[in-house]
């Protein structure tokens, strides 16, 4: 926005900007955010002194001071949430109540616009296996058991989590497969987890009620047993761009998933494969993997000679 905030708009979220401009002269900036339905959550890292920061729903009315992380809900029943990480902002209710939420606060407003309670801010878990992107084998029946686990919140206390596990990191609800709430532990074991790719996120839950959002969404991959075939990189030239930047060309088996220096891509119907990667001063060995649907993974060292790269 014009004064250097940043809003989050989570998904399923309905806002309008109702403001987002600087006075004449470029002097004292106006923001103003109202939401509906959904969450977003607000930073206010960049903001001046000289800026009006506000967000509206149909029950409350903020005002946002710099240097400020917080988050704003408004539920499908009507009632809403504020949540303050760092910093304070200045709240005013439908009910007539005004207050400071300060950082590592919570507050509920019930459908009448009164403050229903007032808490310690529950943290979000985080996420600790499986890591972001990590590619786990299918058993030999064609699928596998994963351990879900996860971090307790840094504070508030936990009565409870919920964990979803979907194909889609929207998490739609046409794309969940796992759905389950009222765990106990810091742990879940998902059962019979095909071949795909999927995403999974973790809430805790205090005994008051009060929600922590969700975790950034993780990401996972089930692999099939491969069929044994091997897969191949040949013909493999690079073309310097600029900086440390190159363009590696080559050749596989078509369909195949080619990962080099972190950046991947996938062969055309001839084999060919093309993708720029970062190659640090001093490299002279970089390492190719190919996989392909089938579950076949090969992976193979590159020697890397910058200086007869094609410029």
């Amino acid at each position: 926005f014009i004064d250097g905030s940043t809003y989050v708009v989570r998904p399923n979220s309905v806002i309008t900007v109702r403001n987002n401009a600087a006075a004449e002269g470029g002097g004292r900036t106006n923001v103003r955010v109202a939401v509906a339905r959904g969450q977003i959550n607000v930073r206010t890292e960049q903001s001046s002194n000289d800026t009006t920061n506000v967000v509206e729903t149909r029950l409350t009315e903020s005002r946002l001071s710099g240097q400020t992380a917080s988050s704003f809900g408004v539920g499908e029943d009507n009632t809403e949430d504020i949540r303050v990480s760092v910093g304070q902002i200045e709240t005013s209710t439908r009910g007539g109540e005004k207050t400071t939420v300060a950082s590592g606060e919570y507050i509920s407003i019930n459908q009448s616009g009164n403050i229903k309670s007032r808490e310690k801010l529950l943290e979000v878990p985080l996420p600790a296996a499986p890591r972001n992107l990590e590619k786990i084998p299918a058993g030999a029946g064609g699928a596998t058991n994963i351990a879900l686990r996860w971090q307790r919140p840094a504070s508030g206390t936990t009565a409870h989590y919920r964990v979803e596990v979907a194909t889609s990191p929207f998490f739609v609800a046409a794309g969940k497969v796992i759905e389950r709430d009222q765990l106990a532990a810091t742990v879940f074991n998902a059962g019979d987890v095909r071949p795909g790719n999927y995403f999974w996120r973790v809430r805790a839950v205090a005994a008051s009620g009060q929600i922590s959002e969700w975790s950034e969404p993780q990401k996972f991959v089930v692999v099939a047993l491969g069929s044994g075939e091997q897969l191949t990189i040949t013909e493999v030239t690079f073309e310097y761009v600029g900086g440390n930047i190159y363009i590696v060309r080559g050749v596989s088996q078509p369909g195949t998933t080619v990962s080099i220096a972190g950046r991947e891509t996938l062969s055309d119907s001839n084999g060919a494969f093309q993708l720029q990667i970062t190659a640090p001063k001093g490299t002279r060995e970089l390492t190719a993997e190919a996989a392909d649907a089938q579950g076949n993974r090969d992976s193979h060292r590159i020697p890397f000679t910058p200086d007869t790269a094609q410029r």
